[in-house]
């Protein structure tokens, strides 16, 4: 029963390792993204906007809060062109999509 209970201590160290780690690259990768001077977005499998960044929010006149949760078409209605519906379809494949 010891050998057992140090056996879940040390898993359980290790997991709170890990866990502090991925905190620390979570915050780094937040500010990198929320610092960038390019417009950075993400979307969720369901095609809903999981990130829009402050450069994203000046390029667009619509900020996070407004975007975040929501798909392009909710957000930008009509605005949505055919190229713009297939650079999101494309980038919900898995694609790398940039535009100039």
């Amino acid at each position: 029963l010891e050998e057992q209970n140090a056996t879940l201590f040390s898993q359980h160290d290790e997991l709170e390792r890990q866990a502090e780690a991925l905190r620390v690259a979570q915050e780094l990768t937040s500010a990198i993204v929320v610092g960038a001077r390019e417009g950075i977005f993400a979307f969720d499998l369901d095609g809903r906007y999981t990130v829009w960044n402050p450069a994203m929010a000046r390029l667009y006149g619509t900020p996070a809060d407004r975007v975040i949760g929501r798909t392009p078409s909710e957000v930008f209605g009509a605005l949505v062109t055919p190229a713009i519906r297939d650079a999101h379809e494309g980038s919900l494949r898995g694609e790398s999509v940039t535009q100039k």
